[in-house]
């Protein structure tokens, strides 16, 4: 995960934030630009170092992605519902409810 991370140009910065009598550990990912800037962040928390440090990148790459410096407004376009049904979520549980409603485009 930390190559995804690398291959947007993003460094992962790691902070332990506690560890209870190595039960349990807690991290922060701050994710880094090219200039040193924190873009996004998460927390993880895992039975190990690495499983903690694992959940933390997730969280940071979910938000970087999600976030507007991570996601083209402009590569965005609106499908129809029953394109959906009929396409890569066919076998989704869901088709059968966009398939209801197959001129509705999505999201909306």
């Amino acid at each position: 995960m930390e190559a995804a991370a690398h291959s947007l140009g993003l460094r992962p910065q790691w902070h332990l934030q506690a560890c209870l009598d190595r039960v349990l550990s807690v991290w922060r990912c701050d994710l880094a630009d090219t200039d040193g800037k924190c873009v996004a962040d998460g927390v993880g928390k895992g039975h190990t170092d690495g499983e903690a440090r694992l959940r933390a990148l997730a969280e940071a790459l979910e938000r970087f992605l999600a976030s507007p410096a991570g996601l083209d407004a402009a590569q965005v376009h609106l499908v129809a519902a029953g394109q959906l049904a009929a396409g890569e979520l066919a076998d989704e549980a869901n088709a059968a409810l966009l398939a209801k409603r197959p001129t509705r485009k999505w999201p909306a």
